[in-house]
């Protein structure tokens, strides 16, 4: 995540090659690291809360406070679910946007809507070189134990293996399995998700008015942010 000014443009290189073994005093060219520049737009995420004047002052003193994390936590919720299926179009761009191709880059599963063994192994053949050693699984909690759960690989023996010593969910072929619920059911990503961010530029206000709702007697506080995810 970044805390930077709107319209940025951040270059981001792909995994380099190794070095080479040299002989002593031969001349050694240099290689350009291909990057990509990824710009983060400003788009507005919006929240408002509306309360009574009288439920206002019959609550407790920290009651301000639980409506400023409820208000921070509405814009960081909104972020995720953009990580995830954002269209780029009037907010951040998400992972479902990616063009996903049969055999390229994704493998499709039908047999019974239950990936196999054999799926999953030919979705670990597909990640690109450098990408492998911080690479994760992400799928929501249904799509594990409805999905994932069940599935054995040849000999029988279950492929996800839960990890109870750890913070973690547990591994997949050896790759850790991360549970977000923005994810459709059904759906799998497997990637080194440290490319994936998002900018939030001037971190998120809070404000009350007490003007707004006049006439009703209600009271906003509203929850305001500049954000973009890529």
């Amino acid at each position: 995540g970044f805390n930077l000014p709107t319209k940025i443009s951040v270059p981001v290189g792909t995994p380099a090659t190794k070095a080479a073994w040299h002989t002593e005093g031969a001349t050694v060219e240099s290689e350009l690291n291909p990057t990509v520049a990824v710009t983060f737009d400003g788009y507005e995420i919006l929240k408002v809360f509306s309360i009574s004047a009288a439920a206002k002052k019959m609550s407790i003193s920290a009651f301000e406070s639980y409506i400023v994390d409820e208000l921070n936590a509405c814009v960081m919720e909104c972020i995720a679910d953009a990580i995830v299926n954002g269209t780029g179009t009037g907010q951040g761009t998400g992972i479902e946007s990616i063009d996903w191709t049969e055999g390229t880059n994704a493998v499709e599963y039908t047999a019974g809507n239950i990936p196999t063994y054999a799926d999953f192994v030919a979705a670990m053949a597909l990640l690109k070189r450098g990408y492998n050693a911080g690479a994760k699984w992400a799928m929501n909690n249904a799509t594990l134990y409805t999905h994932v759960y069940g599935v054995v690989d040849q000999n029988k023996r279950p492929i996800f293996i839960a990890d109870p010593k750890n913070e973690s969910i547990g591994y997949i072929l050896g790759r850790e399995v991360v549970i977000d619920d923005n994810i459709a059911d059904g759906d799998i990503y497997l990637g080194n998700f440290n490319y994936m961010g998002y900018n939030l530029a001037e971190g998120i206000v809070i404000e009350v008015s007490r003007e707004s709702s006049f006439r009703s007697g209600l009271i906003d506080y509203r929850a305001l942010a500049i954000a973009d995810c890529k």
